[in-house]
């Protein structure tokens, strides 16, 4: 995997898990410091090593100086607890994230971990005007990482991967708000009612797209 998708696909999941913490201020101040601190010394222990040259510690400790920085708002206690849970999935994936030392073992430490926010995860390539499957893992069983063989969608082609990519914003909803979708759902198998996907950019151009599903219609599980 590339350098750039590396880079892009850790800034558009970390920006992904930092917009479900809206709701607790207090709390992720207090986190940000200790990930600012984990990430200073992640970048001098691996200064002699391959993945300091990817800027992949740069990249998340300036995503988490500026999560820092935004301004955040009370909420009910019920989200609160929500988001005490999401903080503690975080700080895990950060601490297994320093563990890492390669940058096929970084993109696969960072999609187990998005696989908590969803039932099912997977991460397209794209190239030549396609999106490629890459890996996909389940919820229920998330370091079991499979080969995507053989899913190959052009980007002219109406589907949630194809609009992110065009669109470079993230998308979500059923699968009939595209012809395309249920294209897609047939070569990856299942029966999701509920599907996002996220672009991931990388020096001004969509370098892949991180894919979600889950088998409810409601919108809330994907992301919580």
């Amino acid at each position: 995997m590339s350098e750039e998708l590396e880079n892009s696909l850790q800034q558009a999941i970390e920006t992904y898990l930092g917009q479900r913490l809206r709701a607790i201020e207090e709390q992720i101040s207090q986190l940000q410091t200790e990930f600012a601190e984990a990430l200073t010394r992640l970048r001098e222990s691996a200064a002699s090593e391959s993945l300091s040259e990817t800027a992949l510690s740069a990249s998340i400790f300036a995503h988490f100086q500026a999560a820092r920085a935004q301004q955040l708002t009370g909420a009910a206690a019920l989200e609160k607890a929500a988001g005490s849970r999401e903080i503690a999935t975080i700080k895990r994936a950060v601490e297994q994230i320093e563990k890492q030392r390669s940058q096929a073992e970084v993109l696969s430490t960072l999609l187990v971990n998005v696989a908590g926010f969803a039932e099912r995860v997977a991460l397209f390539v794209i190239k030549n005007e396609q999106a490629i499957g890459w890996r996909i893992c389940e919820a229920s069983d998330p370091t079991n990482l499979e080969a995507i063989r053989g899913v190959v969608l052009p980007l002219s082609s109406e589907n949630l991967l194809s609009q992110a990519a065009r669109s470079r914003s993230s998308w979500s909803g059923a699968p009939e708000a595209h012809s395309g979708n249920r294209a897609l759902m047939d070569q990856l198998g299942g029966n999701p009612q509920n599907l996002a996907a996220v672009p991931l950019i990388a020096r001004g151009r969509v370098v892949a797209v991180l894919y979600a599903d889950s088998a409810s219609s409601d919108p809330n599980t994907i992301g919580s």
